[in-house]
Formats: C-alpha cells, sequence, structure tokens
C-alpha cells in the first residue's frame, strides 16, 4: 500500500483488513479465487475514494484527507464501496470489451448487499475545508433537466461517447448558446 502521512499504520493496517475481508466474502459467495487489488492512499478533492481497473491492474484508491476526518465511516463505506466495484470488474467486466454492467448497477447492489452495506453511491462528508480542484463544465440538456458536465467527459462526448440521463433515459445533447 503506498502510504500517506496523514494516516497512522493501524489505521493502513485496517484498510488492507477491510479489503481482504470483504474480498473472502466475495471469494466464499462466488466460488472464485479474487487477487487482491493494489491499494493507494493517494487520491485528493472531494472523493472518498476510487476504483481503477484494466486487463493490466487493479487498484483501489482512498482519500487520507477525508479518511482521516472520518476514518471509522469511511472504513465501514467507502471500502467496501470500492472493492464491490473491483468485485464487479473482475467478475462481469474485465478483458470484455463492451459489458453492459453499470458502475452502481445491479451487479454492484448485490455485492454491496453481500458485504452487508448500503449501496449509496455519494457521501455526506463536510469537504468544505479539503481544497478541491475545480474544472470547467459544459451544459448538456436532456428531456428532464441541465446537466454540467466536466470538461473531460465533453471531450470524449464530442468524439462521439454517449451519456443518458439517469432520470429519463435520454440521450444528453450539447447545449448551443445563440
Amino acid at each position: 500500500m503506498t502510504h500517506s502521512a496523514q494516516l497512522n499504520a493501524k489505521q493502513l493496517t485496517a484498510i488492507e483488513e477491510r479489503v481482504a475481508h470483504c474480498l473472502k466474502l466475495a471469494e466464499k459467495k462466488f466460488q472464485r479465487k479474487i487477487p487482491s487489488p493494489q491499494l493507494k492512499v493517494d487520491l485528493r478533492g472531494a472523493a472518498a475514494g476510487q476504483f481503477r481497473g484494466s486487463k493490466e491492474q487493479a487498484v483501489l484508491r482512498f482519500n487520507s484527507q477525508l479518511f482521516s476526518l472520518y476514518f471509522d465511516d469511511n472504513l465501514e463505506h467507502t471500502v467496501p464501496h470500492e472493492v464491490a466495484h473491483y468485485v464487479v470488474f473482475h467478475l462481469f467486466i474485465r478483458g470484455r470489451i463492451r459489458s453492459g454492467v453499470r458502475p452502481h448497477g445491479n451487479e454492484w447492489k448485490a455485492v454491496m448487499y453481500l458485504f452487508g452495506v448500503p449501496a449509496e453511491v455519494r457521501h455526506q462528508y463536510d469537504v468544505s475545508q479539503i481544497p478541491v480542484r475545480r474544472e470547467r463544465r459544459v451544459l448538456y440538456l436532456c428531456g428532464c433537466q441541465e446537466h454540467r458536465i466536466a470538461m473531460r467527459t465533453h471531450r470524449k462526448m464530442v468524439q462521439g461517447q454517449q451519456r443518458i440521463c439517469t432520470k429519463c433515459n435520454m440521450e444528453l445533447l450539447l447545449k448551443i448558446y445563440k
């Protein structure tokens, strides 16, 4: 695990043990060996955790600032949340070009249920004291609302990637100003 100055050795060990416990539950349920992902405590900004996966590697990243402020809650909720993403990736997505599995879809919810943790997507922590990089946003429309899309995602959409509103299931379209 990549170490952080803001978390002590006991806390880092607790994160590793929580990951191992969740993986053990998944291995028992799915009757498959699931290798341990790489763990890093290097995430910044408002996100408490992140899963990054490819054919070559899988990394669980955690935010040391948010963990130091809300350690017990992050250990209980954020760690299983990210491990659930990893388990779903390992079982259903890895190596497939298009899997049809959504990031917080039914497979992820089932793994969260297996872990005994509510399938919540966002944390409710006060991040007002944490430095957050603000990215320029672009306005998109669907059938029910306006969406402020990050510039990185906007560039992908300009190149042909489609995004669908989770409320009305309509494609997001760039708002043109006249």
